[in-house]
């Protein structure tokens, strides 16, 4: 194990990939909402000899930014639409399901990394964010 330079103690060699969460609300689960990964992108993580974490939404801003601290990358996976407040504009009638607390997930982490060199990987609805 290597230091991770950050004071958190030793560091495993494969780099901590970030990869937050989506929900599922079906029926299935009581009507509870249920953190998912699409196992295909951990997959791809752990192909390209990543370790994939995945982050929970609803974090408080300091607890997704210790989270964020510990990790080498960030990976963006596609998923439903980014709601167009977003971006100042008004929902279109071809919108479809939206997650704000995804969206504020996404952008503070797409903020953080790209504002400090983090690599930052974003596909589909991730390259939007």
């Amino acid at each position: 194990m290597q230091s991770n330079g950050n004071g958190h103690g030793p560091r495993h060699v494969q780099p901590l990939v970030g990869i937050p969460s989506a929900r599922d609300r079906s029926t299935r689960y009581f009507g509870l909402s249920i953190y998912i990964q699409n196992r295909m992108y951990v997959q791809g993580v752990t192909h390209a000899q990543g370790a994939p974490i995945t982050i929970p939404l609803e974090l408080e801003e300091t607890t997704l930014r210790t989270i964020y601290d510990n990790l080498d990358a960030i990976f963006l996976p596609g998923g439903e639409d980014i709601d167009p407040s977003r971006y100042n504009e008004a929902p279109h009638e071809l919108l479809g399901a939206v997650d704000k607390e995804r969206d504020r997930t996404e952008f503070l982490l797409a903020s953080w990394a790209m504002a400090e060199n983090k690599p930052l990987l974003a596909i589909c609805r991730g390259h939007r964010s």
